[in-house]
């Protein structure tokens, strides 16, 4: 059904089924599916909301859930301010962890003095 609306370019159903296999996906705490989902509809406001969810989930837990995804955001970060701040401070514990201390460092004052980290 998806491919057909986008074959068909009908912009309105594609972000509508994206919208909601995404609000499906985080009532089921399928949090990176979720963030796909709302990456794909590029709905700003559920991308903020599942990044969110993401950043209070590495409180509790100490560590992120799905790597692969937020590792591989790159482009689609800039939807949203807080989407860009769990990307980056993703990037800052994988420098971290690649005892890259000196770039790590750097990245986390940026990621400190941004308005993103208020957000």
């Amino acid at each position: 059904m998806l491919r057909i609306c986008e074959q068909r370019q009908m912009n309105e159903q594609v972000h509508s089924i994206c919208k909601i296999m995404a609000k499906r996906a985080l009532s089921n705490n399928r949090l990176g599916s979720a963030l796909s989902w709302s990456i794909r509809a590029k709905d700003a406001a559920f991308a903020t909301l599942i990044s969110e969810r993401f950043l209070q989930d590495y409180c509790t837990r100490g560590s992120f859930s799905d790597l692969d995804l937020i590792d591989n955001l790159r482009p689609a970060m800039l939807l949203s301010n807080r989407l860009t701040f769990l990307g980056k401070y993703r990037e800052f514990h994988r420098l971290y962890g690649e005892k890259l201390f000196t770039e790590a460092a750097k990245l986390l004052l940026s990621l400190m003095t941004a308005k993103i980290a208020s957000g």
